[in-house]
């Protein structure tokens, strides 16, 4: 095993195997430290991929990686205790290439493939390879330390290790999270054959759907649930943010089977076997909770500096993706002047403010906070909807005019227009930045 390289990378995942690819196809000897067993191992599965980014860098990806299914419908749920509305989304020209470049995949699968292209470009893949500590040269990080007592050198440690980024803290870039800032996230894999997943979601080809769900789907609290159709199997789950979760006394995996349990739900999971299961940490601070980017020969990238997106496209693939594309460019221009300070690899910053990643995360940059400071639109306002909807439709001996006049009232009665308007007004301006 060699002693120093160019670059080391912490972490083959979206991020890391995107910046060692570039870093590799340019002629720079870049280590990726990985402490799975195989790149993927340790990441949960069942994700949407937003592969924007990932097509500059390998064009139709989808032709060889092992994505799932093109999602080409979208579909949103508010659930009340026993009953749904929905808004479902379907748009025919996502169903041919280049498929809005959205897909459901297997991080484990995934994760996998990506690494390997790295490694074919050059980049060296260590796994099983946990990174315990930064080595030092005064002030300036120059390399890492893994279990087992090996130090590795480098001019540049990139920190692609997920939300439970210890070195980002070691580096000195980040406190710990606070509850606020970080969410818990369960998922499970449920195998159905394909052709039940064809029929029950009226799937042709390699179409699938994303679902979100929202309100009683996480029994009011601070989060949403979700359901991914792959090729075979369901990835099923939800995120709550850990100070929501500790308010409301229901353990992670209580709420998931509560989720499946639901009349709105039970009917898509039903006679699915589970494959798989596990939890994980998301980073909920937004443009807040983003840590210090870099030191002398340090740098972080993807979901270890917070970048996952909010609102209804949970970017946090695409985000990784091109944070760690920006990454490489500035290392590769520090190559050139063969300074490695952060008063060079500042230009990260630069380029990533220039870039959709910063540019959305500020425009939504109250919406954290707003989430745990306005409980009615988690709980209050998603039972309201169903509720007032189900009276509308309900026929019975009164006219239309009547329903509709009952169903106004209750509105006033239980919310009030002024503070109904207040509500949505505030929510339009921390979505949309304004």
């Amino acid at each position: 095993m060699p002693d120093s390289f160019d670059v080391i990378v912490v972490g083959a995942g979206l991020a890391g195997s995107a910046c060692a690819l570039i870093l590799a196809r340019n002629g720079v000897r870049v280590c990726v430290c990985e402490r799975g067993a195989w790149p993927g191992e340790k990441s949960l599965s069942g994700m949407i991929l937003y592969g924007r980014p990932l097509a500059d860098l390998i064009p139709a990806f989808w032709k060889d990686a092992p994505v799932e299914r093109a999602i080409t419908r979208r579909r949103f749920s508010v659930l009340s205790r026993d009953s749904e509305v929905a808004l479902d989304l379907r748009f025919e020209e996502f169903s041919h290439e280049p498929h809005n470049y959205t897909f459901s995949v297997l991080r484990s699968r995934f994760d996998r493939w990506f690494a390997r292209q790295a490694a074919e470009a050059g980049a060296t893949v260590f796994t099983e390879a946990l990174v315990e500590n930064l080595l030092w040269e005064g002030q300036q990080v120059a390399g890492v330390q893994l279990r087992g007592g090996v130090c590795l050198g480098a001019n540049v440690v990139v920190s692609c290790e997920g939300t439970n980024a210890f070195l980002v803290e070691k580096a000195g870039l980040r406190d710990p999270y606070s509850p606020r800032k970080v969410a818990v996230g369960v998922k499970e894999v449920l195998a159905l054959s394909r052709e039940v997943l064809q029929e029950r979601f009226g799937l042709e080809g390699t179409e699938g759907v994303a679902m979100e769900f929202f309100g009683q789907s996480v029994k009011g609290l601070v989060g949403s649930a979700f359901l991914y159709t792959n090729q075979d199997t369901l990835s099923v789950g939800l995120s709550c943010s850990v100070e929501s979760l500790i308010a409301g006394g229901i353990p992670p995996a209580e709420l998931l089977a509560q989720f499946k349990q639901h009349p709105s739900v039970r009917r898509w999971v039903r006679g699915g076997e589970r494959v798989e299961y596990g939890a994980q940490m998301i980073p909920e601070g937004g443009y807040y909770g983003i840590p210090l980017l870099v030191r002398d020969g340090f740098m972080v990238c993807g979901s270890a500096a917070g970048f996952v997106g909010g609102t209804f496209y949970h970017e946090g693939s695409s985000m990784a993706l091109l944070s760690g594309r920006l990454a490489a460019e500035t290392i590769l221009d520090a190559r050139r002047q063969g300074n490695y300070t952060a008063r060079v690899l500042k230009s990260y910053v630069r380029r990533l403010k220039r870039s959709p990643v910063i540019e959305d995360l500020r425009a939504q940059r109250h919406l954290s906070a707003w989430c745990h400071q306005s409980p009615r639109f988690f709980k209050e306002y998603p039972d309201l909807a169903v509720e007032l909807l189900r009276d509308y439709f309900t026929l019975s001996e009164k006219s239309k005019v009547e329903t509709h006049r009952g169903v106004v009232r209750k509105f006033q009665a239980r919310v009030g227009w002024i503070r109904g308007l207040w509500d949505f007004w505030r929510f339009r301006k921390v979505m949309f930045g304004r």
